[in-house]
């Protein structure tokens, strides 16, 4: 692949781990601090999130996907950031950069794949758990659940060793698969919307329940429990959505189009960051919308304090 100058440049695999960063020493350090700042609150509150859910009354295969999403969430703000802002700060020798733009690269594909397929998960449980009802408990079981959070791990690890191959074809797949995660989760949940819509109908005509073509789901759509998982998926949801599509947009151009520019390359700096973001986000919206989880970090916050 034939080399040209930066502005809208080819590159070749090597060169592509080294984002320039002439965009401005100013924004390059406002990065720096951004991301400094985001992995101590990304670990602090997955932390405290973590050992919240124990007290959790959720059922055990959703509670495993929660937990899924906050032990990945909380290996951002360990490994991938740290590793992100070493990174943007030590740009002095290309194979330096080079190396650990690779395992920047890795790193982002497996903890951030992680946490975007889980989201996705979490969207197709909601959905099975109201098309199925009864036969919800015998499908969704925990073993099940734990087959398909082990193979999610493997898919995403072994995606992500596509890096070693070539930069390009790796942002490419996972543009792909970014937007096949979001299109199955869109699918999902105007799935719950439109029954919830339905119901709400049903409920303002007076409709017996009998008359429905699925009874057992409209009954499972009055259960708060089932109401609030919703609710709080769905918000997980709009922030993936918001988080992970300025990415998938700007990982679709440097993979389909090989250009490299200063602009293009601030625009990957800050979409990564606001992927990162999402982690801290997420146990954000765990506090504020699930009463166990509020009531056990209040707890523990107490007690350290207390010491």
């Amino acid at each position: 692949m034939a080399n040209r100058s930066e502005d809208g440049n080819h590159t070749t695999n090597q060169e592509a781990f080294c984002i320039n960063t002439s965009f401005g020493r100013e924004l390059h350090l406002f990065l720096v601090v951004l991301n400094i700042c985001l992995g101590i609150t990304a670990f602090t509150w997955n932390a405290l999130i973590l050992g919240a859910l124990q007290k959790c009354s959720v059922r055990p295969p959703t509670k495993l996907l929660f937990r899924c999403l906050a032990s990945t969430d909380l290996c951002v703000g360990l490994i991938l950031q740290p590793l992100y802002v070493t990174y943007l700060v030590i740009r002095e020798s290309p194979n330096v950069c080079r190396l650990l733009g690779t395992l920047t690269s890795i790193a982002s594909g497996i903890f951030c794949g992680m946490s975007l397929t889980t989201l996705t998960a979490i969207s197709v449980e909601r959905l099975l758990a109201l098309l199925l009802v009864m036969r919800y408990r015998e499908v969704v079981t925990l073993t099940r659940v734990r087959i398909l959070v082990a193979i999610m791990w493997a898919f995403c690890a072994i995606s992500s060793v596509l890096f070693f191959v070539s930069f390009y074809v790796a942002v490419g797949m996972v543009s792909i698969i970014m937007v096949l995660c979001l299109v199955i989760s869109v699918f999902c949940y105007t799935k719950i919307y439109v029954a919830f819509n339905r119901h709400q109908r049903q409920l303002a005509h007076n409709t017996p329940q009998r008359n429905s073509k699925k009874p057992g789901g409209d009954i499972l759509l009055s259960t708060p429990r089932y109401k609030k998982t919703v609710s709080f998926s769905l918000l997980l949801q709009m922030a993936l959505v918001t988080c992970y599509l300025p990415f998938a947009i700007v990982a679709a151009l440097f993979s389909f189009t090989e250009v490299r520019s200063s602009l293009l390359d601030f625009a990957w700096f800050v979409a990564l960051s606001v992927v990162m973001f999402n982690s801290t986000l997420n146990p954000i919206l765990y506090f504020w919308k699930i009463r166990d989880v509020r009531q056990a970090v209040k707890d523990t916050m107490r007690k350290l304090v207390g010491h």
